[in-house]
């Protein structure tokens, strides 16, 4: 799981940056409140027994549908512009 971020942290945070070329102070920002949101929240969520009324399976029912949600989000807000 270290790995993965430490590679996927620089190519996030580059890809925000040219996304939002004239707010990019903005999207950093946004950038590093999620990802502290996120270490505090998955630890509490995925280590406690607040899932425990699913069982196994409903905790990686929750994992898949948080990444859903994000791969949705990211596709609805950062599409490239038409070919014209």
């Amino acid at each position: 799981m270290a790995a993965g971020f430490a590679l996927l942290s620089p190519t996030l945070t580059a890809l925000l940056s040219r996304a939002a070329e004239s707010a990019q102070g903005e999207a950093q920002g946004l950038n590093g409140s999620a990802t502290a949101l996120s270490r505090v929240v998955a630890p509490l969520l995925f280590t406690t027994r607040a899932l425990a009324a699913l069982r196994r399976a409903g905790t990686y029912g929750v994992a898949a549908v948080l990444c859903v949600l994000a791969l949705a989000i990211g596709l609805a807000r950062f599409r490239s512009p038409a070919a014209a």
